[in-house]
């Protein structure tokens, strides 16, 4: 089902999961923020699919 956006609106969004401190789901953030235009040199990247790690998932586990 696609959304009410345009392409270019959502294509200029990009969505973050930020882990500041170890700990459960509940200490993850979910941020939606604009994209910041490309600088000289760099380029822009759309990435369909992103994961995490079975040990990486065990060390916020661990260290809780």
């Amino acid at each position: 089902m696609m959304s009410n956006q345009s392409l270019d609106e959502r294509s200029m969004k990009h969505t973050r999961v930020i882990g500041s401190h170890y700990g459960g789901p509940e200490e993850l953030r979910v941020v939606e923020e604009k994209c910041p235009e490309p600088k000289r040199g760099e380029v822009r990247v759309k990435v369909l699919a992103a994961g995490v790690s079975l040990p990486d998932l065990m060390m916020r586990e661990v260290c809780e």
